[in-house]
């Protein structure tokens, strides 16, 4: 009788575990696609001047760089 209430609590915990990883996985899975919509979408950026620049998007620039 004992071996089934630690069969059942290894099951839990495991069941418990299985889901913080399903959890963990699709936050990862949410911020490498923020990433990549960080790095597709155009962006502005505002000068000292008070200015308002258009950027292209990171990833395609025309420039050997991202800068």
């Amino acid at each position: 009788m004992r071996s089934l209430a630690y069969d059942l609590e290894f099951r839990e915990q495991s069941t418990r575990i299985r889901d913080w990883g399903a959890g963990l996985l699709l936050l990862a899975a949410l911020l490498w696609g923020w990433c990549g919509f960080l790095l597709l979408t155009d962006y502005s950026v505002e000068t000292s001047g008070g200015r308002t620049v258009a950027c292209s998007s990171r990833l395609f620039t025309e420039g050997s760089t991202a800068n």
